[in-house]
């Protein structure tokens, strides 16, 4: 046991030692690289799951506070409209020639 008296020894500390160790030789240079972990973790979350689940994951009291820190909206948003247009139980129907020899000459 430390020099620290009963109870105030905290059972994570040798854990924690190994994390920072691990994180710095990933690149990790912030002053509190398992802090750095928690908020990239944080915004993962929010990128992937919405600001709502990147609150409750951080067990946040409010979601203001997770609002004012992490962006909900990182990634590019789109609508994958090619899969609304075209039906999976439609098939192509093949050209016919004369069409396809029109365009080629219109583009030349």
């Amino acid at each position: 046991m430390s020099s620290l008296t009963w109870g105030r020894r905290y059972r994570c500390r040798a854990v924690f030692a190994q994390l920072n160790d691990w994180l710095r030789s990933q690149g990790i240079t912030a002053r509190r690289a398992i802090h750095e972990l928690r908020k990239e973790a944080g915004s993962i979350v929010a990128t992937q799951s919405g600001i709502h689940a990147a609150s409750r994951f951080l067990r946040h009291a409010d979601i203001q506070i997770t609002a004012a820190h992490y962006s909900d909206h990182k990634e590019r948003i789109t609508v994958p409209l090619g899969a609304m247009l075209k039906p999976d139980n439609v098939a192509d129907t093949p050209r016919r020639e004369e069409e396809t020899d029109a365009k080629a000459s219109l583009r030349a």
